[in-house]
């Protein structure tokens, strides 16, 4: 039964023994379907795309729809409307098909089809309950590739520093698609997306002031401790990667039920642990995959040039208008080199800590980074 086989892993993973030795991101063959899904929604489908799929089995797509894929005129509703009628069709087709009798319009024989001749009535029940929309990202994909030139070199040294893989430096276009001013609707912030209290505890000021999760540098090194801490706690990247996620203690109970990333993938199933957990890592392999090599997945790009900055802390406490005047900074490039530091600084309502360390540029340079 399809159902019951919906991951096709052996367990223990069918991994060829000298890419696993060398890359401490394995490509498991039970997830293959899944990176293929993500590379194409990285690099295939744009905003004003989506597709509609079988959430459990990725190489089931129903239909490619094009939607508004913008927040402007009601666009975010009248999309919300077409997918919403577009399930519904396929619901009734899943519903005759679930009913035992053979399919008998072009639709129903199509979607059939989709599931193979040993599909059964179980199969289209169960086809009801997992379907989901997946909005393109490949012209968002395609402006974090270019923002993410400004920091990618530097952040790549800062994981490294860390004992934590360079690839990780490409994380960032799952969490935000370098976008260092991102906000989620569960209050996650920054390049790396930390919450207030993830952010503290890896040891990132997160007050009235300063909100160091909006500083790719020092959200980097956050997420360099928060990530070697996962490591040490599960044993393998790709579990560390996928705890990045979905919180380490939930990873611990899942390796403990479960014992290795295969069988987690597989088999786990929790309240909490559910489509974005269980794709996180393939999101990941699929996001360095086209990162790596975009010019084949987008062509040509006008990539930032890297940030050249160096640190300087403060003896002192500053309002930043006689700071900038003291380094001989201009105030937009003083704000692009320091994002964590908030409105109230800027408006001189708060001084800038003594001991905190701004950024400023190398031999004077003026700095901007791309805003899209």
């Amino acid at each position: 039964m399809l159902a019951s086989a919906l991951f096709f892993c052996a367990l223990g993973g069918n991994v060829a023994p000298a890419r696993a030795a060398q890359d401490p991101f394995p490509l498991y063959d039970c997830i293959t379907p899944n990176v293929a899904f993500w590379r194409d929604i990285y690099s295939k489908y744009p905003a004003s795309q989506g597709v509609l799929h079988d959430k459990r089995d990725l190489r089931i797509i129903y239909e490619v729809l094009d939607v508004e894929g913008t927040w402007e005129n009601m666009a975010r509703e009248r999309d919300r409307q077409r997918i919403e009628r577009a399930k519904e069709r396929y619901l009734e087709i899943f519903k005759s098909l679930a009913a035992g009798a053979p399919p008998q319009t072009r639709e129903e024989k199509r979607v059939a089809t989709l599931f193979g001749a040993k599909a059964t009535a179980e199969d289209f029940r169960l086809a009801q309950e997992n379907i989901r929309f997946q909005s393109g990202q490949k012209d968002n994909f395609r402006k974090g590739l270019i923002r993410s030139g400004a920091y990618l070199e530097e952040i790549k040294q800062i994981l490294a520093s860390y004992g934590v893989p360079e690839d990780l430096a490409y994380l960032p276009h799952v969490e935000s698609s370098f976008n260092y001013k991102a906000y989620s609707k569960f209050g996650a912030a920054g390049i790396w997306q930390f919450t207030e209290s993830s952010g503290k505890q890896f040891k990132l000021d997160v007050d009235y002031a300063i909100d160091e999760r909006r500083d790719p540098i020092k959200a980097t090194h956050a997420a360099a401790r928060m990530l070697r801490h996962n490591y040490e706690k599960l044993g393998t990247w790709p579990l560390a990667v996928t705890a990045y996620n979905h919180g380490i203690n939930g990873m611990m109970r899942a390796k403990a039920a479960k014992g290795d990333y295969e069988r987690i993938f597989q088999e786990h199933e929790s309240e909490l642990f559910k489509f974005a957990s269980r794709n996180f890592y393939s999101e990941f392999l699929a996001a360095r995959e086209v990162a790596k090599n975009y010019p084949s997945f987008f062509g040509p790009l006008p990539i930032e040039p890297p940030v050249n900055s160096k640190g300087v802390v403060l003896p002192n406490y500053a309002l930043v208008d006689d700071l900038v005047k003291h380094l001989k900074v201009d105030l937009e490039t003083f704000k692009a080199l320091n994002p964590a530091l908030r409105e109230p600084v800027y408006k001189g309502q708060k001084l800038i800590p003594k001991g905190y360390e701004v950024r400023v540029p190398q031999q004077g340079k003026i700095v901007r980074l791309a805003d899209n």
